[in-house]
């Protein structure tokens, strides 16, 4: 279609139409809400955990009176034993050549 000089043209500007100004943001104030912090499930795992821990410590504290202090003793004694015979010996304190153990590349 071509527009011929007779043609009428249809033009709107700001003033023929109706124009919106942008708002500008501002916070929207609403009632708060408060999340618990623990749920009933967390509150009642968290009592489990504490009462299978209070069983674990009242068994070990009636497992230790009833084994007898010698028996105790002895099991010090053979865990220091085992201590000192797993430790090396110090080549300097036997009078032995302290010579450093060096690695080298071959060229």
């Amino acid at each position: 279609m071509l527009m011929e000089i007779g043609d009428l043209k249809e033009a709107l500007g700001p003033l023929d139409a109706l124009l919106f100004n942008e708002d500008s943001l501002s916070p929207i104030f609403c009632k708060p809400r408060l999340i618990p912090l623990k749920t009933l499930t967390t509150e009642k795992l968290e009592k489990m955990q504490a009462e299978a821990a209070e069983k674990m410590k009242e068994m070990e504290a009636e497992t230790a009176a009833k084994r007898p202090m010698t028996v105790q003793r002895q099991q010090a004694d053979r865990i220091e034993e085992e201590d000192e015979d797993a430790a090396p010996e110090d080549p300097v304190q036997n009078g032995g050549n302290a010579d450093a153990d060096i690695w080298q590349a071959d060229d």
